[in-house]
């Protein structure tokens, strides 16, 4: 990868991650007032149980960002295809275990919650942090494949959507806009990275062993610590994600 290709790429990167965490935040300042104390401190609630939607899945993402790209340059493209299928295994069966486990806690433990959105609300989080960690998988072979565009447009077409039309709904439906924007930015920002990844993110998941090793990866990356950050629109911080194009340009250079 040449110099100026990845400094522009780190810039455009970090970029719209700012331009989206200056309209999330723009946004919760200008909903707090809308909606008053209650009903915005239940959606900050919801908010939390989303961002840490990326927990459970062991630094799968960023193990792939350092599993990819060797076997891109190796030209194996069973093995690469076989770590792919097996990191999205890995992500399906823990997301899975996380929805789980969230339903159990608003039924067992958090009444407030489900009586403050209903079992709607929970089903609409829910899928919002589906559709991140799925994106995130797509994002980062993409990312892997040298295509850093997808990776930035997608957190464009998500803050924008999740951010400026949830807050235009939030005067006719007070919290609801702003998780029904925040659900409609995450959907059709997986549809965008969906259609950008078709030819490089397999989307038939496979158990194999490469699926422990990607974790095994990740845990040796000072970045490696999955961070909550599904409704700060990022996919992590601009460091480690400037890592992780640093890793895909290194290893091409060779």
């Amino acid at each position: 990868m040449h110099p100026r290709k990845f400094v522009r790429d780190s810039m455009n990167f970090a970029f719209a991650q700012y331009v989206v965490r200056a309209t999330l935040m723009l946004r919760g300042i200008i909903a707090a007032r809308l909606i008053g104390p209650d009903a915005f401190g239940a959606w900050s609630a919801l908010q939390m149980m989303m961002e840490y939607g990326t927990l459970p899945l062991l630094g799968t993402q960023q193990g792939l960002d350092q599993m990819v790209p060797p076997r891109i340059v190796a030209g194996d493209e069973s093995a690469l295809r076989r770590v792919k299928r097996a990191a999205l295994f890995n992500i399906v069966l823990l997301t899975s275990l996380f929805v789980v486990a969230c339903i159990g806690w608003v039924t067992l433990g958090s009444s407030r919650l489900l009586g403050a959105w209903g079992p709607w609300g929970i089903v609409l989080a829910l899928a919002c942090i589906a559709a991140i960690n799925l994106a995130n998988y797509q994002t980062s072979i993409q990312r892997s494949h040298g295509d850093f565009s997808t990776v930035s447009g997608w957190m464009l077409i998500q803050g924008a959507i999740g951010g400026v039309a949830g807050l235009a709904l939030t005067p006719w439906l007070g919290g609801w806009g702003l998780l029904v924007g925040w659900t409609a930015g995450c959907l059709v920002a997986l549809l965008y990275s969906s259609a950008r990844s078709r030819e490089h993110a397999p989307m038939s998941p496979s158990p194999a062993p490469e699926g422990s090793t990607s974790c095994r990866s990740a845990s040796r990356c000072s970045c490696s610590w999955p961070r909550p950050w599904s409704c700060a629109a990022s996919t992590g911080s601009s460091s480690c994600a400037t890592s992780a194009i640093a890793i895909s340009a290194s290893t091409r250079s060779r």
